[in-house]
């Protein structure tokens, strides 16, 4: 069965010359379609992911995309409402689901964040933040989304109000 990646990413190839692994990244735009090969365990560190997804594009490159299998060593504040494999992967085409125009899909999948995006397009081009904070502005719900690369995300309702 085909998946889409939840996120426009980088797959990860490995190979195994001699004593080590290799990883190396290439990019997989968000409505590229994937074909689940086989599963193994994996190596992903924090956070916990230690099933490996062998994945396939149809262009016939292979990778892998760590998942996990459960919610179990992670922090209360982290565990989303879906099951925990859902996280990296969606059951249809994103672009088929979401009728966005051709300037917002070219900025997903070059993992580009612009002012205005709703935080189910900043989702879809940077994947999920790694910590938010809430607060109110008067009458307007806000949200700060901090990512690992130090890059703070503000938005007022659900709509990119500032990039710091």
């Amino acid at each position: 069965k085909q998946k889409y990646p939840i996120f426009a990413t980088a797959l990860n190839y490995y190979s195994y010359p001699k004593f080590f692994i290799i990883i190396i990244t290439r990019k997989v735009k968000i409505n590229d379609p994937l074909r689940v090969t086989e599963i193994q365990w994996g190596t992903t560190p924090l956070p916990p992911q230690p099933l490996w997804l062998i994945v396939e594009i149809v262009k016939g490159s292979r990778g892998f995309i760590p998942i996990r299998a459960s919610w179990a060593n992670t922090m209360a504040d982290k565990i989303a409402g879906t099951r925990p494999w859902d996280e990296g992967l969606l059951a249809q085409d994103p672009k088929r689901l979401f009728s966005w125009d051709d300037v917002m899909w070219d900025a997903i999948d070059n993992h580009s964040i612009l002012l205005k995006m709703t935080k189910q397009q900043v989702r879809l081009s940077w994947g999920a933040p790694k910590t938010i904070r809430k607060d109110t502005l008067g009458t307007k719900n806000c949200e700060d989304w901090l990512f690992d690369n130090e890059q703070e995300l503000h938005f007022v309702g659900d709509s990119l109000a500032s990039i710091f």
